[in-house]
């Protein structure tokens, strides 16, 4: 990202959610500070922001995202 625009990011996102071993280690190694998965979870203070989980929202994935959003509401 640097080369093409100039800028840094401290944040990566696998483009297909995860990657093997070797790229895992590779980003473990980078300077940054999160790195996006497909993996199942929701994001707390304990969560391994080297290994954060993220959902991707679609209209078949909309009604239990939209559950949960009630579900958690203050």
């Amino acid at each position: 990202m640097q080369k093409k625009i100039d800028a840094e990011t401290p944040i990566f996102t696998y483009p297909y959610g995860s990657g093997d071993a070797q790229v895992q280690e590779f980003l473990e190694r980078q300077p940054l500070e999160v790195i996006y998965t497909l993996n199942t979870g929701i994001v707390d203070e304990n969560t391994d922001l080297k290994n954060t989980p993220r959902v991707i929202i679609s209209t078949n994935s909309w009604p239990s995202v939209q559950r949960w959003l009630k579900q958690t509401r203050l």
